[in-house]
């Protein structure tokens, strides 16, 4: 394992503002903290490996952090969801699909959401 092997290919330049950008500007406080492409999450981070990488300088093995972008590649108004499930029993999923459509609908402004057996 290497650092480029979790590198994320990206599908171009997002240039549409996130919705979520609107929504914390009608608020006094923010409620999304936004996250830049530049933000990471070590997959090791114990001090030997710390040490190991400071060393020999290393680029650390890490994934890139998850959450909102203030920026996105797709059309809001222009996007389909479709939420995928593969059967079998799993306590939970239904509040997991409800969270999903939730937010993409009153969140994101996305109006077609499929659901897929």
């Amino acid at each position: 394992m290497n650092h480029e092997d979790f590198l994320i290919k990206s599908l171009g330049d997002c240039d549409v503002e996130s919705p979520l950008k609107r929504m914390d500007l009608k608020k006094e406080s923010p409620i999304y903290r936004f996250v830049s492409d530049d933000e990471r999450i070590l997959y090791d981070s114990s001090l030997a490996n710390f040490n190991h990488c400071n060393k020999t300088g290393e680029i650390p093995i890490s994934f890139e952090k998850a959450g909102p972008r203030e920026k996105i590649f797709f059309q809001p108004a222009k996007t389909k969801v479709a939420i995928v499930t593969c059967g079998g029993l799993c306590p939970g999923l239904n509040n997991v699909i409800r969270s999903l459509v939730n937010q993409c609908y009153y969140r994101y402004n996305i109006t077609r959401i499929f659901g897929i057996k």
